[in-house]
């Protein structure tokens, strides 16, 4: 697939969605003028850095973890905080262990070499919070981190660009990827649980209803 095509296709999916009114179930409380806020430098950040050698990534990259560590400041408590950091890196590391196994041997491949991390990364983010700015913190991290050590670390020869180890186009894509997966997770994730607490309380009162029954033909 060409570098960037899913991100122009998963951005123009989500602001379709937005506009629709599926906002919450995108952003979670984030602001629609914050995402924009955050979205449109990276962009610009992305193409100025496109094919270019890896040290113009930083541009993107250092956008990446400015807002993710906004959103990991926003708890009180250090524990928290710390809990996120580890999850992050934890999840940085599985990433870069994905890329290096297929690269060792295109083999270990689950669905696509290219979607196997950020899926994986989506998965532990929603088991980790299902709140958006933890998700987005952890895979801001986690993806940039991954992306980069997968490239700064070659045990073979990486051929995503000509010109850089590292396109940041991939980088978006990865990202974009992965919290798209995480939020499509929470809304699975919340419709079951939904789901799962009405056919209990369904069932509660059906029970409820036959001991009625039973006490009144005093069966």
């Amino acid at each position: 697939m060409i570098a960037g095509y899913l991100s122009v296709w998963l951005l123009l999916s989500g602001m379709i969605l937005i506009m629709t009114g599926w906002r919450r179930e995108l952003l979670g409380s984030c602001s629609v003028p914050a995402a924009v806020f955050f979205t449109v430098p990276l962009i610009l950040f992305v193409l100025i850095s496109a094919g270019r050698p890896i040290y113009y990534v930083l541009l993107p990259i250092v956008w990446f973890w400015l807002w993710a560590q906004l959103s990991i400041a926003k708890h009180e408590a250090g524990v928290q905080q710390t809990y996120l950091y580890l999850t992050a890196l934890l999840t940085a590391a599985a990433w870069i262990w994905i890329r290096k196994l297929y690269w060792f041997d295109p083999v270990f491949v689950i669905l696509h070499p290219d979607a196997d991390a950020p899926l994986l990364a989506a998965l532990a983010a929603v088991f980790m919070s299902t709140r958006f700015r933890d998700q987005f913190a952890v895979l801001a991290f986690s993806s940039t981190i991954g992306e980069l050590g997968s490239a700064l670390l070659p045990l073979k020869q990486l051929t995503w660009s000509g010109t850089s180890l590292l396109d940041s186009r991939v980088l978006l894509d990865s990202f974009l990827l992965s919290i798209t997966a995480v939020r499509l997770m929470t809304v699975l994730l919340s419709a079951g649980l939904s789901l799962f607490t009405k056919l209990r309380r369904a069932g509660r009162q059906m029970l409820e209803s036959i001991s009625q029954i039973r006490g009144k033909t005093g069966t």
